[in-house]
């Protein structure tokens, strides 16, 4: 005589591999934010970095970053640049590195097509995607239509750098 597999003995089967199935989930998709947190990070140092050396590059001359925002922290002395002037500082930052002096590693920097202001909902790519295009997407980016960020941790939403200059020490601070 054939012994079957109860109804009861396969529904403990299937909820056991169903709550397995959800904790493996739930570590792959920490570990994903994980990984955009780390990235976004090492954007901002490589920035910050790269910024830092265009300066010693230039004779302790930042680029053209006149436009500033209000908020400045008289404590500090930390003052918030414009998102323009966040564009313009890091796009000569990258064109020196391509043309002149490579002060940073441009190919892994995170680009998008628009700017990421908090409520925009796209995916950014790499630096080396947007100047080639890629298989899923192919459209290529000029220079001047780049802003450069970082993925959002939970989603992965391109969100642009803020960068703010310190009077005291004469320096940038490059932040998510």
């Amino acid at each position: 005589m054939k012994k079957a597999f109860t109804l009861l003995e396969l529904l403990v089967v299937l909820s056991i591999i169903g709550v397995l199935l959800g904790l493996v989930v739930s570590v792959a998709s920490s570990s994903v934010q994980w990984s955009r947190e780390w990235k976004a990070s090492a954007l901002c140092k490589v920035v910050q970095a790269g910024l830092a050396e265009y300066k010693i590059q230039n004779q302790g001359k930042w680029p053209d970053f006149s436009t500033k925002k209000e908020q400045t922290s008289k404590e500090t002395g930390r003052e918030e640049l414009t998102e323009e002037s966040v564009k313009k500082l890091i796009h000569d930052a990258v064109k020196y590195s391509i043309d002149k002096c490579p002060i940073m590693d441009v190919t892994q920097l995170h680009v998008a097509g628009a700017h990421g202001s908090a409520r925009s909902k796209f995916y950014g790519r790499t630096f080396m995607e947007a100047i080639k295009g890629s298989e899923r997407n192919p459209e290529t980016l000029e220079g001047s239509q780049m802003y450069f960020g970082y993925p959002e941790k939970k989603h992965g939403y391109f969100r642009s750098f803020k960068i703010y200059y310190i009077t005291a020490t004469d320096s940038m601070e490059v932040t998510k």
